[in-house]
């Protein structure tokens, strides 16, 4: 069995937060896209919704480069800012606790 860590008190990068979760959503929409580039998202989200009982009401557009690449940029933006948020927060508020 794994040790336990106590993270409380620990100081973070800013910057490497942020661009670990800038990556970690990258990666996820990257999948995503790709999918709807092979013409499988439409299928995808039905068995999804279907998996849950529910209808579908959404409709999966064609692949759009520059939609596409527009996406990447601003959840990979988007995740920087909020995981540095984060730990601009973290480390502000768990200083000296151990």
């Amino acid at each position: 069995m794994a040790p336990e860590v106590n993270i409380r008190g620990m100081k973070f990068s800013k910057h490497r937060v942020g661009l670990v979760l800038a990556a970690f959503l990258g990666v996820v929409h990257l999948g995503w896209l790709i999918i709807v580039g092979l013409n499988w998202g439409q299928d995808l989200l039905d068995w999804v919704y279907e998996a849950h009982h529910l209808t579908n009401p959404f409709t999966v557009l064609p692949l759009d480069l520059s939609k596409a690449g527009m996406l990447l940029v601003m959840v990979m933006v988007a995740g920087y800012v909020f995981g540095w948020i984060f730990v601009a927060c973290w480390n502000k508020f768990n200083k000296g606790k151990k």
